[in-house]
Formats: C-alpha cells, structure tokens, sequence
C-alpha cells in the first residue's frame, strides 16, 4: 500500500517522514509505483507550482513509496535513504536492514535512486520485506545510509573534479636537500573544506570507487611530473588488479611528455598479497618503462623479504611504527638499523616515513637511512603551491 492508503498507524510514518522532507535544503520529493507525488518539501512544491513541473517517467519504483505497515522505523530510514540520494544523485542502490515489531524481527532490502527533472529534483524509495537473515539488527543499519552519503559526495566530487594532490617533501638525510615529494590525494568539499583520506578512501574502496581515484592520482601526478618535478605516487590494491591500468599509465607518460624516471610508485605489502601476479605485472610493467617502485610499510609484514626477491623494487619505506619512537638502544632501532643493512646488501634505497622529531634525522642517518619524510622535515601542501607553477 501507498502512504495514502495507510492506516492510523502508517499516519504516524507519513508525519516522520513529512518532518524529515521539511527540514531538507533543495527539492525534494517521494513518489509512489505510479510516479505520482504522494510526499514533498516545502521547497519543491513553490518551485514545481511555480514552474508549472510534472514529473513523469520515474523508473525506480518497484512498490509503494515509503512506510509500508506503518513501521516508523522504516520512515527513519527511508528519509535518509532519500537524504544520501538528494546530495548525490545516485544511481539505483538498494541496501537492507532490519526492524522489529514485538518479538518478530523482520528484514527490508531499500532501493533508492534520485532523478532531475528541470530545475527540480526528487528521489524515488521503494522497498520490499526479505526472509529472515542472520542474527537481528538493533533498527536500521544507519553504518550503510553512511556509506551512501559518502559514495554519493565522492562521485559527486570526481565529477567536479574536486580531489587534488597535497605534496610533502621527502628530504636526503645527509645534505638536508628535497630529492622528491609524495603526493597524498585530498577530498575539497561544496563548501571548500578539505576532507583528509580517512574521510573518504575506506568508503571509496568499499563502493568500488578506489580506482577511479587512483586515477586522479596517477593523471595529476604525471602532470606534474610532466613538468620536471620528481614525485611519489600510491597505487592501491585495487588498482593493481585493474588490468588496464598499465596501458593507462602507458599513455599518460607518452602523452604528457614525462621522464619516467621522475616517476616512483609507492605499493604497499598489503597491496601485493591481495593480488600478487597482477601487483608483479604492474611492477614489471612500470619498471620496464624507466619508473621507480618503492615498497611502502615495509617492516610490518611478514611476505617483504618474498617479494624483494620477487620485484624489481628500488626503494624500501621503512614504516613509522619503528621511526615515531626512536630511541638509542630500543626495538625500533635495532630494526631500523636491520632494514638498512638489508637494503645496502640489495642495493636498494631508504626512506623512513612518520619522522616528527628533528633530532631523529640525525640518528637516522647515523643508521644508515638514506632520506627522510615527515612532520619534522615538511607537512603536507598543496602541490600546486609547492611546486609554484
């Protein structure tokens, strides 16, 4: 049944949800399996009467719009759902949750889509009751309307070209000169705030956006590259597995006109295990080409000194857990002191990462560490400031 025909009780769902569409910025509407509007905000109304608008040809709906049985649970939930919808313009995404009336526990799968239509806009919800599943959830799963309301700002984000390159020098502990820069992606929201990764990178590798985003990464990156500046770039698991991203990175080195040798891919031990014979072409592959690869983390693992054997890498980033705390005499150290006799015997180069503490340049290179990167040496800037082009 649609909210019109809903009961006393399903009243009690129309006046939440009705609550929640006023207090939405924008236009937002819900319609039912016919298209036909049967919930709407303030806004939407003034403007649809305003422009004379007619919404036709919704194709999202699969039932009736909203609180079925009058479970104001499910009203809870359609609302945000509609909410993550409105700010992103998702395509179709159902997810499921469960709701419990008296001993019963029962679950919901809800699928929500947004639609443009003019100047206004609206989103269609619809949802269906599934078998029982699994243990019971404590209401909606308000972890996944998370989930989507970031999805929907990180592709809304790559389409407005809003991800950008933060440089963060990476320095020769012996003569204090900058020999490279990492650059770390960052997320610039509507209102101009940035956004660090851990605001947006384990949803993006969650949804299946992570590639698109080492993308931007590698495109910016060469860019700058392009220009004569040495850089770092990341290269997510999920990227290495892409088999086209080689090719990608093909065109981009002739197209752009970049020495490869500018060029260092940071891959990290957990990368490689997730998907080792794709991770060794890839390294192969940009190697083969004049790059550089450097294994990131390295020390927190227990498959590195595999594949060293294994990769043509150049480069071993020791890990700030055994840098943070560097004290004479301690674990750290002795690893530290480990790691780089282990790369000067393979004729690799050191870069301990996490370095907070100038005093600790000093006795990384007295260990034997051939560059240094962090806090105490340079934060991260924005690249284009950096490099000053």
């Amino acid at each position: 049944m649609s909210l019109r025909e809903g009961s006393a009780v399903a009243t009690t769902g129309l006046e939440l949800l009705q609550s929640a569409l006023d207090a939405m910025p924008g236009h937002v509407a819900v319609l039912d399996a016919d298209a036909v509007i049967v919930a709407a905000n303030r806004d939407w109304h003034t403007t649809a009467a305003d422009a004379g608008l007619r919404v036709v040809g919704v194709a999202y709906a699969e039932a009736a719009g909203a609180v079925t049985d009058g479970d104001p649970a499910i009203a809870l939930a359609v609302h945000s759902a509609i909410l993550a919808a409105i700010e992103g313009e998702l395509e179709p995404v159902e997810f499921d949750y469960a709701t419990h009336v008296g001993h019963v526990t029962r679950w919901f799968s809800v699928t929500i889509g947004a639609f443009r239509h003019g100047v206004a806009g609206g989103a269609m919800v619809s949802h269906r009751p599934l078998p029982g599943r699994g243990s019971a959830l404590d209401g909606p799963r308000r972890g996944e309307v998370h989930t989507l309301r970031c999805q929907a700002r990180i592709k809304r984000a790559l389409r407005e070209d809003r991800f950008e390159l933060h440089a963060q020098p990476i320095v020769d502990a012996a003569t204090g000169d900058t020999v490279s820069h990492e650059l770390l992606i960052r997320m610039r929201d509507r209102g101009g705030r940035l956004v660090l990764p851990a605001g947006f990178l384990p949803v993006a590798e969650r949804c299946g956006l992570i590639q698109e985003i080492d993308r931007v990464v590698i495109r910016k990156g060469l860019q700058f590259a392009a220009e004569g500046h040495a850089v770092n770039l990341n290269v997510s698991a999920a990227a290495l597995g892409d088999p086209t991203l080689l090719d990608h990175v093909d065109e981009l080195l002739v197209d752009l006109h970049v020495r490869p040798g500018l060029v260092v891919f940071e891959i990290t031990e957990t990368a490689l295990v997730e998907d080792e014979d794709s991770a060794e072409r890839f390294v192969r592959g940009v190697t083969a080409r004049g790059c550089g690869v450097a294994l990131d983390d390295f020390g927190t693992g227990y498959g590195g000194f595999r594949y060293l054997k294994r990769l043509p890498v150049g480069t071993l980033k020791i890990d700030r857990e055994f840098v943070t705390d560097l004290v004479d005499g301690s674990a750290d150290m002795h690893v530290v002191e480990a790691i780089v006799r282990l790369a000067r015997g393979l004729e690799l180069d050191t870069i301990a990462e996490g370095v907070e503490d100038p005093a600790a340049v000093a006795r990384l290179l007295e260990l034997g560490v051939d560059r240094v990167q962090g806090f105490a040496l340079g934060c991260p800037r924005p690249a284009r400031e950096v490099f000053g082009d």
